[in-house]
This record gives C-alpha cells, sequence and structure tokens, in this order.
C-alpha cells in the first residue's frame, strides 16, 4: 500500500519528523510558492498560525490540509457525516500533529473518502 507523502508548511520538531520516517511516512518542506508546482504532497500539515500561507499553497497545489483546531476557517473531515475537508489536531503539541496525520494517512487508505476529501478542499477553495 502506498503511503500518502506529507508536506510540512512551517517549523516543526526533528522528533516528530523522526517519527513519520519510522512509521515509513514521507515527508517533504515546502519551501517557496515559485516551485510549487514541482511540489508532490497528499497531505498539508501547517503550524499554528501559518494558515493564510496554507491557502495560498493549497490553491495553487490541492492537497488535504491538517491544522490547528482553534482555525475557524477549516473544517474537521467526518467519514461518517461526509462533512468537512481538513483534519485538525488539538493542541500544538508533537503528539497532536503525529496523530492527526495518522487519522489522514488511515483515510488515505479508503480511495471514495479520499477522493471526496479531495474534492471538498477544492470546492471551499473556489468560495474563498
Amino acid at each position: 500500500m502506498v503511503k500518502p507523502k506529507v508536506v510540512l508548511l512551517g517549523n516543526f520538531d526533528t522528533e516528530l519528523i523522526n517519527a513519520f520516517n519510522k512509521e515509513g511516512i514521507n515527508v517533504c518542506f515546502f519551501q517557496d510558492f515559485e516551485n510549487i508546482s514541482e511540489l508532490e504532497g497528499d497531505i498539508l500539515l501547517i503550524e499554528k498560525n501559518m494558515e493564510d500561507q496554507a491557502m495560498q499553497a493549497l490553491k495553487l497545489k490541492p492537497m488535504v490540509p491538517i491544522v490547528y483546531k482553534e482555525n475557524q476557517m477549516f473544517v474537521e473531515f467526518d467519514a461518517n457525516r461526509e462533512v468537512g475537508f481538513a483534519f485538525l489536531y488539538v493542541d500544538n503539541s508533537m503528539f497532536s500533529q503525529f496523530a492527526a496525520v495518522i487519522r489522514a494517512v488511515e483515510t488515505y487508505k479508503f480511495p471514495f473518502d479520499w477522493k471526496n476529501l479531495l474534492k471538498e478542499v477544492q470546492e471551499v477553495l473556489k468560495r474563498v
């Protein structure tokens, strides 16, 4: 099973990156907007207070966002109710961020849900 690639937007703890590597989750870093077309990723992990930059990045390269829970722009994905378009981490710890990424990776295993999730991301971005 192919795992999704996680793009990191912001400064994240080295231990978090090591934890992703131990789980076999590919990670890359968002460098700049000039090279975004070359960026390959499925999930965008966004550091707290970097949501504006994330919206710009998502408009250029649709990915499923993972954001801090207090951000009102992003609605948490609920597969049972088929609503939402993002995964949320509940506090600004690497453990919470890791758990949110794992939830996204698990959802990636279900092509129907993942396709609908990406479609919802694109619909939301059209309205912003």
